[in-house]
């Protein structure tokens, strides 16, 4: 099953969170390693006042799910949160087409 979700900062979701161009987009693959909080809480501690898109494409659910449920939570009032979860892995060595070990189309 596909999840995505988006939120704009802390509120839920906002009907107008792509009505407006992003100034940056950031683009992260993951398989839900502890150290996910620490990158996407760095780009939360840049000091930039335009709008960033966080988009974070899941390949395979190897660590615990609620860190997304945290950045969510801490999501700055400029930054909108995407979370791209297909529900199967893209590479190869799980049964999907790409030769990446984590993943590689997500």
């Amino acid at each position: 099953m596909t999840r995505i979700t988006s939120w704009l900062g802390n509120s839920p979701p906002a009907t107008d969170a792509f009505d407006r161009p992003f100034d940056i987009a950031i683009v992260i693959v993951t398989i839900l390693r502890p150290g996910l909080l620490r990158a996407v809480r760095s780009v939360y501690a840049q000091d930039f006042e335009g709008r960033v898109q966080i988009l974070i494409g899941i390949d395979r659910p190897e660590g615990d799910p609620g860190i997304l449920d945290v950045l969510l939570r801490e999501c700055p009032e400029n930054m909108t949160l995407c979370i791209l979860d297909p529900g199967y892995s893209t590479g190869a060595n799980k049964g999907g087409l790409y030769s990446s070990y984590a993943g590689g189309a997500t």
